[in-house]
């Protein structure tokens, strides 16, 4: 019995290296994905909403309103929903991270219903570790950026 030829056992060069250090837009899935999995979340980014059968109407009205603009969700060991702002971030960098001003919004109507509202900061080492930092959602700790105009909270 003949065996097929192998082409080659060399794996090629990858066509392009992507940098977490510097490919934004790559970094924030990435942090999402890793808080997702730290914190035993759902991710509504990739996913079209389903009613979560253990919330009330109102918090499934809420997340399904909002589906789009809140980063994670899971409902906390009393049933009651809790949503986070994920930030991925280089350790060691102070600047404050950015925020919209439509994401605020859902955020102060958020906690307007009494659902819990976290932001969760991924911090990239140059080690290829990551760390977690989880805090209640302080809207100072933000700078608003409509689109590369940048504004302050007051």
């Amino acid at each position: 019995m003949k065996l097929p030829a192998v082409e080659s056992s060399v794996v090629p060069e990858p066509k392009k290296i992507y940098n977490l250090k510097e490919a934004y837009n790559w970094r924030g899935d990435v942090a999402e994905l890793l808080a997702k999995h730290h914190y035993g979340a759902r991710r509504t980014k990739g996913y079209d909403f389903r009613r979560e059968p253990g919330l009330p109407t109102k918090e499934n009205t809420f997340l399904k309103t909002f589906w789009k603009r809140i980063d994670l969700y899971r409902c906390d060991e009393s049933g009651q929903l809790e949503i986070y702002e994920v930030k991925g971030k280089t350790f060691g960098i102070t600047r404050k991270p950015d925020l919209t001003p439509s994401a605020l919004e859902v955020y102060k109507k958020a906690r307007a219903q009494k659902i819990k509202v976290h932001l969760v900061t991924v911090h990239f080492h140059d080690n290829w570790g990551i760390s977690f930092v989880i805090e209640d959602f302080d809207e100072k700790k933000f700078r608003l950026n409509a689109g590369g105009v940048l504004q302050a909270i007051a």
